[in-house]
């Protein structure tokens, strides 16, 4: 073998491990960004479904709001003692309904 032939072969084994661990390091950073992106996207999931929690706090917060604003007024406050706790104003009669079920004429036995 001449010295050409055999500098040929060291380069040959040479260029193949440089190619082996160039291959090693692809394969090494293509895992580090896949989980990388793996954590991205489960960190976006969790931060969409906190931004839904938000929406819904935040209408049940202005709910609460509305219903405090109410609570204000004097209109409301008097109509629901009269619907809720039946109170009236003095001078006022009260006057109830009462659904009674009358037999029907059918149902009545007169015995003579």
């Amino acid at each position: 073998m001449t010295n050409k032939s055999k500098r040929r072969g060291k380069i040959k084994k040479s260029f193949r491990w440089l190619n082996l661990l160039a291959l090693v390091v692809v394969f090494f950073f293509c895992l580090r960004i896949g989980g990388q992106i793996k954590q991205y996207v489960e960190l976006q999931r969790e931060a969409d479904y906190y931004q839904e929690q938000l929406e819904i706090a935040q209408a049940d917060y202005d709910i609460q709001l509305a219903k405090k604003d109410l609570l204000n007024n004097d209109a409301y406050l008097e109509r629901m003692a009269r619907e809720k706790l039946g109170m009236v104003k003095d001078g006022e009669e009260v006057v109830s309904i009462v659904d009674v079920k009358l037999p029907e004429d059918g149902d009545i036995n007169i015995e003579e």
